[in-house]
């Protein structure tokens, strides 16, 4: 969306360094031109605005302080026993549905790109985040792998989208050979963890579970598609 308002603003400022009559046209003391390119830069500054998605705002399905004890139901999701979620990792679960809808945030056209790969973030999501995932000092998961990944439940080509702590960009579509997506953040630093949960085509209400684990052998090839109620 940037490179639209960009190339709009660019005509704008071709057309006033040709000269002529728009480049003398004087209101209030400023040149015509100058308050006309002024309003285009403003505008294409909101619409690049409107194209990234927000940290800042209201996750719609909550957020969840991570800690040391073991969640039983994601444990029976993934059929692992709980005694498996406690002893060589952490497991945490939350059903959630998945996509940005026909509105959503397309992230290529955002310039969104992975802090470790350096790929553009691909995929479309809602402008506020699915989850928040926080992760504190006192935690278990303090300085420990954190595995976020999304399983869908109706074969949906999941991505997902994850703002740390220190405002890095992680994003990944088509993990592990699948068509659901997660994110490894190796050490996690104490703070916020968004999470936004999308799919590569425009589409929403896709049922979902987005899990969190800092065990690497606990993936979405582990968790089976059928979904397994789970609270906040």
């Amino acid at each position: 969306m940037g490179t639209d308002g960009t190339a709009t603003a660019g005509r704008g400022l071709s057309a006033c360094a040709g000269g002529g009559h728009a480049g003398s046209v004087r209101a209030g003391g400023a040149t015509w031109c100058g308050l006309a390119l002024l309003v285009m830069l403003c505008a294409a500054t909101t619409a690049h605005a409107q194209q990234t998605p927000r940290h800042d705002l209201r996750p719609y399905f909550g957020a969840r302080s991570l800690d040391s004890e073991p969640s039983a139901t994601a444990a029976m999701s993934c059929q692992l026993p709980v005694s498996k979620a406690a002893g060589s990792g952490l497991l945490w679960s939350r059903t959630l549905t998945a996509g940005g809808g026909s509105d959503g945030i397309e992230l290529f056209q955002s310039g969104l790109r992975d802090a470790m790969s350096g790929a553009r973030c691909r995929g479309v999501v809602t402008r506020r985040p699915d989850f928040v995932l926080e992760v504190s000092p006192e935690a278990g998961w303090a300085g420990r792998l954190l595995r976020v990944f999304v399983v869908t439940h109706n074969g949906a080509d999941a991505t997902l989208l994850v703002r740390t702590p220190d405002g890095s960009w992680r994003c990944e579509d088509d993990s592990w050979g699948t068509t659901h997506a997660g994110v490894d953040v190796d050490e996690a630093a104490p703070g916020a963890y968004a999470v936004w949960v999308g799919t590569y085509q425009p589409s929403s209400g896709n049922p979902a579970t987005l899990y969190a684990t800092d065990d690497p052998t606990i993936d979405a090839r582990t968790c089976p598609d059928a979904p397994v109620e789970s609270g906040p």
